[in-house]
């Protein structure tokens, strides 16, 4: 049989205070990071929303630029509809207006799309100047 080790008072090893430090250094690292996580995925929904409204603007300058190649646009022509997170028609996402204002010469062409986002209403504006000769 082996003799018994005498244990010394040089032992290595990590005491309790050693890991309750490394611990909360690890949670505050942790914490730090769901932050930064949340942050950067409420900014994507954002900017997922701003980019589909640019684009339904956008539609809708070319529907009303490719309507002034067969009529002559006018005031009687703005409207609104609602679209929905798709940008299907009667949805309740996002809010689109278009104005047209100006002369048969030269029309403004004004394009709003809108959305509540938290409580706060954000909205993209595109607008164009047609010659309708």
């Amino acid at each position: 049989m082996e003799p018994r080790q005498k244990h010394t008072k040089n032992e290595s090893g990590f005491t309790l205070i050693e890991l309750l430090i490394g611990m909360a250094i690890l949670v505050m690292g942790l914490l730090t990071v769901n932050f930064f996580l949340g942050n950067l995925l409420n900014k994507s929904g954002h900017l997922e929303s701003a980019t589909l409204a640019t684009t339904l603007a956008a539609e809708k300058l070319e529907d009303l630029k490719n309507q002034a190649l067969t009529t002559t646009l006018s005031s009687s022509n703005n409207g609104s509809d609602t679209l929905d997170e798709n940008g299907n028609a009667g949805g309740n996402k996002f809010t689109r207006n278009w104005t047209i204002s100006g002369t048969s010469a030269q029309t403004d062409v004004v394009v709003t799309v809108s959305w509540n986002r938290s409580g706060v209403t954000e909205s993209r504006t595109l607008q164009t100047r047609l010659n309708q000769d």
